[in-house]
């Protein structure tokens, strides 16, 4: 492929950047100038200093007037500058070539398309976590208990999202946010620990919860939203 970018580190300071293949083997740009004026005696130092001397740019003192200024931002009104196109270029292929933006791809290599496929041996619960479904439910479970703990009150530590009806037996409660509790992380091992993982019940996490203004809220709906079974 015609100017075909390959991508080199640079030995010296580690800096990444996309170069021709002729370039692989050298430093950074920085780095070579870096380089070169170590390289540069001071007699030649002397002798470029005194070249420069009495040397006076074009715009020294210069000051633009306002209707020059209005001018040039006007020719500059509409024109996209040579950085930004490339970049909207660069965008545009890295939307089509990358296979989670694209849904053709996606659909190419999802599946009983993908190489890793295992017809189907996926557990349902992981499924129902990893999409949409558990996703969403999760975060609305959070977002209703202004993401505290509802037993301890922690906030800012890891949270799970809590069937109160446990998940395995009560397929049309798994979505329902209602049936949901957030709890820290370690709260949620230790309420497992103590009522294990089947025939959860709001019997359960009402006694768990152990404080009378917690348990007051779940019996009036405000937390959980489930009467008991």
């Amino acid at each position: 492929m015609k100017n075909k970018l390959y991508r080199r580190v640079c030995p010296v300071c580690g800096k990444v950047e996309w170069v021709r293949k002729e370039l692989l083997h050298k430093k950074c740009k920085s780095c070579a100038v870096k380089e070169a004026k170590k390289n540069i005696s001071l007699e030649t130092r002397r002798k470029m200093s005194e070249a420069k001397k009495g040397f006076i740019p074009w715009n020294k003192g210069k000051k633009m007037t306002k209707e020059y200024r209005k001018k040039l931002s006007e020719a500059h009104k509409g024109k996209q500058t040579w950085a930004s196109f490339h970049r909207e270029k660069l965008r545009e292929k890295w939307r089509k070539n990358n296979p989670m933006k694209n849904p053709d791809i996606v659909k190419k290599r999802s599946g009983e398309f993908h190489h890793n496929w295992k017809r189907g041996i996926t557990p349902e619960r992981t499924k129902w976590e990893t999409f949409q479904e558990g996703k969403k439910w999760r975060l609305a479970v959070f977002q209703r208990d202004n993401f505290i703990c509802r037993r301890c009150g922690k906030r800012g530590v890891e949270l799970n999202a809590h069937h109160i009806f446990n998940w395995a037996e009560n397929k049309e409660l798994r979505n329902d946010i209602n049936n949901g509790i957030t709890l820290c992380k370690e709260c949620h091992t230790e309420f497992h620990k103590k009522y294990g993982f089947r025939n959860n019940n709001l019997k359960q996490i009402t006694e768990f919860v152990g404080d009378k203004q917690m348990k007051d809220r779940i019996l009036k709906n405000e937390v959980g939203g489930i009467n008991e079974r």
